[in-house]
């Protein structure tokens, strides 16, 4: 289903746009007041409004936000702003961003009409704090194969609801084991979608849906085919694993983690030690980190790059929310785009399971 946030939004003269609170603070969420309603402020809010009168962080920190605003309007004389502002699930008004006056903000309504014609490629639409994101699959059958493991290429569009800035299409690679679809997205291969927000709302829509029917992956695939090829026979570096290691140690993912009876370590942790050995056991080290960076970027660990990232992706299926699922995507792309720590310099080859967790 198709989210339907409670957005509105309102043409706002700063010169009546009030602060609550007289305190200096580049993250202030205080409460805020115009056009004769008084909602609750966010991070998203006040940086979106430093950005848009061109306010550096360090100013907002020495004065009052009243004092930068009045001292604005005094110098620039600047033009009305439209603010977003939402209920959220306590009944609360918040504002969640704003953007230039005359911009034409794409609406929730005016985003499902640009992707009618190219429902079926939809595959699901979150929201959450003015960010709406869309999955796609390609027109094209973009699949391939790697080791004998099947990956599809999607693409996923996030969408800033404050009109904040343009919606930006991201590439992402999709692993098919089981129901274990884990994706990963690939800002290397990102698009800045042209829908001319100063026009008519109906050209902006026009030029959404134009831009679906057109993008392809075919640019992208080879490339991803090439590094996931080169990742099954290269070893993983200390550092590498080591990165990963510390998302899987955070105390948020260790929440969805499966403890094992008679076990000290959690389903997770044991996967991970059980393919990449004890990396402190190495370099003989009680801490990895007490190994130089450079050091740990040229020693290998037992596992190859693809084992983790099959590790990554099946974890993220399995055992993380959004936000952590998120976070290992972001792992995954910046060492799959990023170039192997010791890609050509040292070969591994062995057989891998396709599994690693007891689902």
């Amino acid at each position: 289903m198709f989210p339907s946030p409670n957005l509105q939004y309102a043409t706002v003269d700063l010169r009546d746009l009030k602060f609550q609170e007289e305190i200096p603070g580049y993250r202030s969420t205080q409460p805020i007041s115009f056009n004769g309603l008084k909602i609750q402020s966010s991070n998203r809010f006040t940086n979106s409004l430093w950005d848009l009168l061109k306010v550096h962080p360090s100013t907002t920190s020495l004065f009052s936000p009243t004092e930068i605003v009045d001292r604005v309007v005094l110098d620039h004389n600047p033009k009305p702003i439209q603010i977003c502002y939402e209920e959220t699930q306590k009944g609360e008004l918040q504002a969640i961003g704003c953007c230039e006056g005359n911009r034409k903000i794409l609406r929730i309504s005016d985003i499902q009409e640009a992707l009618y014609p190219h429902r079926h490629n939809l595959i699901n639409a979150d929201y959450s704090d003015g960010l709406l994101r869309t999955r796609h699959r390609f027109d094209r059958h973009d699949d391939f194969k790697v080791m004998g493991d099947d990956f599809k290429l999607q693409y996923s569009i996030d969408f800033h609801l404050d009109g904040r800035v343009l919606p930006t299409a991201e590439t992402a690679i999709e692993r098919l084991v089981c129901m274990n679809i884990a994706t990963a997205n690939i800002k290397k291969y990102q698009a800045v979608i042209p829908l001319g927000l100063n026009t008519d709302r109906s050209v902006c829509i026009a030029n959404l849906s134009r831009f679906l029917g057109e993008y392809t992956a075919s640019q992208h695939s080879g490339p991803i085919k090439d590094q996931l090829t080169i990742a099954h026979s290269t070893p993983a570096s200390l550092h590498e694993a080591f990165s990963l290691k510390a998302i899987f140690s955070q105390d948020e993912m260790k929440t969805v983690h499966r403890r094992i009876p008679s076990q000290q370590r959690s389903d997770v942790e044991t996967a991970f030690h059980r393919l990449a050995g004890e990396l402190e056991d190495i370099e003989g080290v009680s801490n990895i980190k007490h190994v130089p960076h450079k050091r740990r970027t040229l020693i290998p660990c037992r596992s190859s790059v693809y084992e983790l990232f099959n590790l990554c992706s099946e974890v993220s299926t399995y055992r993380s929310n959004s936000a952590q699922k998120e976070q290992l995507s972001r792992w995954m792309a910046k060492i799959l785009i990023g170039g192997y720590d010791l890609q050509g310099l040292a070969t591994i080859r062995r057989d891998s399971p396709a599994k690693y967790l007891n689902n």
